[in-house]
């Protein structure tokens, strides 16, 4: 089972990013046996964590739902 598989609300995120940025990342996913929605949710939660982006994310209390960081802490 996959950490995105848990039983948690879903929502379709959608963006666009260049060619040889989508092959890398699908032959990544590939090689480690992961589903592109658990690459972005990893890509998408360490974005968060950057200490740029922490007062924001302080102010809005958010904490992950599923990651696997969650799970082992």
């Amino acid at each position: 089972m996959h950490d995105c598989d848990m039983a948690v609300e879903k929502k379709d995120f959608r963006g666009q990013i260049p060619d040889d940025l989508n092959r890398i990342v699908r032959a990544v996913a590939a090689l480690r046996d992961k589903q592109l929605s658990e690459i972005l949710i990893e890509a998408l939660e360490g974005w968060l964590e950057r200490p740029e982006n922490q007062e924001v994310v302080k102010q809005i209390n958010w904490k992950p739902q599923y990651s696997k960081k969650k799970q082992e802490g």
